[in-house]
């Protein structure tokens, strides 16, 4: 089972929270979900491993004060903000994070088909990767010379790579940013749902 981000970018008029349009998807992205919450942070689905964990911006902090009083998260509302971790944050903030963890590569670690792993460079991120994979034609063995010798019908390896964290999450820093140049400071107020 999957877990899902969902949330609201909403900036104070001087008396009240106003939402604000945004280009970010809200894309499954889990490395992104241990940034914001700590939640998949270094395992997917079942636990598996899938890379080192992260120091989170924060804990999960709730709800800002008020914002269920002002009519969000509940069921008639068209802002729906998933089933926990609820949390929040200012953009600048999360700017901060982007500054002090600029320099930051994380190992990584998931199984890639026998077809990417012919193509792969063996350093960088693989173009797609399976924390973990099963299946009646699914043969799994580990990126070493004995694995692959002994287990010539291979159809998958589990492989390591290192990937810069902020570079990774560029997407989502980036959408911050240019919601922050052109409103100013605004919060990002999210939850998730599995």
């Amino acid at each position: 089972m999957g877990t899902d981000i969902h949330g609201i970018f909403q900036k104070f008029d001087g008396s009240k929270w106003q939402s604000i349009e945004s280009k970010y998807s809200y894309r499954r992205h889990y490395q992104l979900f241990a940034v914001l919450a700590d939640v998949r942070n270094g395992y997917g689905f079942s636990g598996v491993t899938t890379g080192e964990v992260v120091t989170p911006i924060s804990e999960p902090r709730g709800f800002p004060e008020n914002f269920i009083e002002e009519g969000y998260h509940k069921e008639d509302c068209d802002i729906w903000l998933g089933y926990h971790s609820f949390s929040w944050f200012f953009a600048s903030e999360i700017l901060a994070y982007r500054e002090k963890y600029k320099s930051l590569n994380l190992l990584k670690t998931g199984y890639i088909s026998r077809q990417e792993y012919d193509y792969w460079d063996k350093t960088s991120a693989p173009e797609s990767w399976f924390g973990d994979i099963w299946g009646q034609n699914i043969i799994k063995i580990e990126d070493n010379l004995v694995s692959r010798e002994s287990t010539p019908n291979w159809t998958h390896i589990k492989v390591e790579w290192s990937q810069n964290l902020i570079e990774e999450l560029s997407y989502f820093f980036d959408e911050i940013q240019r919601l922050f140049d052109e409103h100013g400071e605004f919060r990002f107020v999210f939850g998730f749902d599995s």
